[in-house]
């Protein structure tokens, strides 16, 4: 990602761990834009049962509030969630709608009859497997763990979905799976270059499996598993290794933005709201295939990353270029999806310019970073 981890601690110390009060990540007029972008889409929800793995990372507690709010403005038959996660990488269970049910759940680990144990029907309608280690804090030193969620962890979820004839069902894989491309904009058939012999293979190789293991299960078991790609996620979020979190706590902190030197290394960045649009899509009306979903409207360097917040937030001189990390020479240099399958099949159009996401972030870190 460019940057230097914000963490104080060295990375082989640090432990993600359960925390209390876990801060919102957003503002409800997110969600008023998520739900009109979707229309009628999100009636596909009423009186369903979803099973939400990995529900308090990154994408799960995005993929809470999102049914939170269509089951208190949208709905009149509220969708009721199932929600599973080990707590190793997210944050612990807060107070809940009757709706929500709440599971501490290790997917490699355990057997599926954990999710009976609370249905009463035994019937999932949708499974959306938010499941993963996807922190560098945490991936970079953790290769098992890392392998395992993604691999194991999968091959749980197809059968579980297999078993109990789950109707639908969402994956993510990551943009790391095309490597450094040579190809920008990248767009699904590309076939990526990938070691497996860096500190980032585990990450990289095991989102690769994700998309082989729902292909072969879709072709067997018929399971209708569908796979996101995506491409640079951002929300408001405490500080996890990623780039946007590191650089506004640093500037909370009244430290300077480091920035790996020369700082030519391009992504793109699509703001959370746009990013659920175009995965309910995909898990609602997706043909199977890998989707990219993203914003292919601002890739930028990420030097000028920092100078464009310094912008956003109205600092001055806070951008420090620094010597890059031995596991730096395996990152990407250019990140972009092409997203025509997604345009073309489900109409998707990423809406949120990084300015204004940038600029929501900022307003998010002002008042929740200490």
């Amino acid at each position: 990602w460019g940057y230097e981890p914000a963490h104080s601690v060295g990375v082989g110390e640090f432990e993600l761990t359960s925390v209390s009060n876990p801060v919102k990540i957003s503002s409800m007029d997110d969600y008023a834009y998520i739900v009109a972008e979707l229309g009628e889409d999100n009636q596909a929800f009423a009186g369903k049962t979803v099973l939400l793995t990995g529900s308090h990372g990154f994408l799960g507690r995005i993929y809470q509030q999102y049914f939170r709010y269509l089951n208190e403005k949208v709905l009149k038959n509220p969708v009721r969630v199932l929600c599973a996660d080990n707590l190793v990488a997210g944050t612990s269970f807060d107070s809940s709608p009757a709706e929500f049910t709440h599971l501490v759940w290790d997917i490699t680990q355990h057997p599926s009859e954990m999710v009976d144990s609370v249905l009463e029907d035994k019937h999932i309608d949708y499974l959306i497997n938010a499941a993963g280690l996807a922190s560098p804090l945490v991936y970079l030193t953790r290769a098992f763990e890392t392998l395992s969620v993604s691999v194991q962890g999968t091959m749980r979820m197809l059968e579980l979905c297999r078993d109990r004839k789950v109707g639908k069902s969402l994956f993510f894989s990551s943009s790391e799976v095309y490597g450094s491309p040579d190809l920008v904009p990248t767009p699904e058939t590309y076939v990526g270059r990938i070691s497996s012999h860096t500190k980032r293979s585990a990450y990289d190789l095991g989102k690769l499996c994700i998309q082989t293991l729902c292909d072969d299960a879709n072709e067997k078991w018929g399971v209708n598993a569908k796979v996101v790609v995506p491409f640079n996620v951002i929300a408001p979020t405490k500080p996890d290794g990623r780039v946007l979190p590191g650089h506004f706590e640093r500037l909370i902190r009244g430290q300077k933005m480091r920035v790996f030197t020369p700082g030519d290394q391009t992504r793109t960045f699509c703001w959370f709201s746009d990013f659920l649009v175009g995965s309910i899509k995909v898990l609602l009306h997706g043909d199977g295939t890998p989707v990219n979903v993203g914003n292919d409207q601002n890739e930028v360097s990420m030097l000028e990353l920092a100078y464009k917040i310094e912008q956003v937030t109205g600092l001055k001189d806070m951008v420090e270029l620094v010597p890059p990390t031995a596991a730096y020479v395996y990152e990407p240099k250019r990140r972009c999806p092409d997203l025509t399958k997604a345009r073309t099949q489900l109409g998707y159009n990423p809406k949120v310019s990084l300015d204004e996401a940038l600029s929501k972030f900022w307003a998010w870190a002002k008042v929740n970073y200490k």
